[in-house]
């Protein structure tokens, strides 16, 4: 069963000017503090983080968006999944920012969270030993820089910590938001999921990791590392598409780089016959995400 963290019963957007005001301010910054642009110490990281993949990759036609053209492309991207009021959200592993459920929940979304329900332990000293082993992935050292010892998580604990304090907010919009905890990879919570209504947007970023069993600072190295459960998530992702206008989707990697570029071109490419194999016809653009920060990595498709 889901945890529903709002009334069944369906509300209107309340015509207070002032709410809407409120409203359009806590959005601005929760998605930029979803990107990362937060603080002038966060901005100059992300900087740090794209130069450095730009300096290795490229010549292979990296795309980065300078911090200052941030907003901009972020507000673009919002405004190419377009969540309107009333209309239905799936986010797959929404992170510890509330991922863009949030911000469409706000916006008079109703919003499904799919979060890992397992807490788990991430030894970052592990981390570091096992990333500099892997080919490609200076710039991920970078950011985790001098941070060592155990980090627990429990994603499905900090959600709910997270969401607390906009409820009444989205209640006042006419959103709502409502938590599946499991991991998509499993059948039974697919099967969920296909019992509710259709969804027009499907957002599922960094849920999927084709670095095998190396560590990493997400669930995915503990859900969806290997490449069996790698192919449930796509072909679940495919079956959700039955009415889904679009679908934001991006692979956790440590950075752009060819020792992987090969998988991941596999793993869209059985996205993409999982759409079709649904009747769905796809195009898709190349957007920011947000673990990458300024880097161009996710996609955004648009099917019909």
């Amino acid at each position: 069963m889901g945890r529903s963290t709002q009334p069944a019963r369906r509300r209107g957007p309340r015509r207070d000017p002032r709410l809407a005001l409120r409203i359009r301010g806590i959005v601005s910054r929760l998605k930029l503090a979803l990107f990362g642009i937060s603080t002038p110490d966060a901005c100059a990281s992300w900087e740090r983080y794209a130069q450095a993949q730009l300096a290795v990759h490229g010549a292979r036609g990296l795309q980065v968006v300078p911090v200052a053209a941030m907003p901009r492309a972020i507000d673009a991207l919002l405004a190419s999944i377009a969540p309107a009021p009333g209309q239905r959200l799936l986010d797959i592993g929404p992170g510890p920012h509330g991922g863009i459920g949030l911000v469409a929940a706000l916006l008079g979304a109703d919003v499904t969270f799919v979060e890992y329900d397992q807490p788990f332990v991430v030894d970052l000293d592990a981390l570091r030993r096992q990333l500099s082993a892997t080919p490609g992935t200076s710039a991920s050292l970078a950011q985790i820089g001098g941070l060592g010892g155990a980090l627990k998580v429990d994603p499905i604990a900090r959600l709910e910590q997270l969401l607390a304090p906009y409820l009444p907010l989205i209640e006042a919009a006419g959103g709502s938001v409502e938590i599946v905890p499991g991991d998509f990879a499993a059948p039974a919570l697919r099967s969920q999921l296909h019992e509710l209504d259709a969804f027009d947007h499907v957002v599922c970023t960094d849920v999927v990791s084709p670095m095998g069993d190396t560590f990493s600072t997400t669930t995915a190295a503990f859900t969806t590392g290997d490449a069996e459960r790698a192919r449930e998530v796509l072909e679940g992702l495919g079956a959700l598409s039955a009415a889904a206008a679009t679908i934001y989707t991006a692979f956790i990697v440590p950075e752009e780089s060819p020792e992987v570029g090969g998988r991941i071109a596999e793993w869209y490419s059985a996205l993409e016959t999982a759409f079709a194999a649904h009747g769905r016809e796809q195009q898709y653009q190349r957007v920011v995400s947000p673990s990458s920060g300024t880097v161009v990595r996710a996609r955004l498709y648009r099917l019909s």
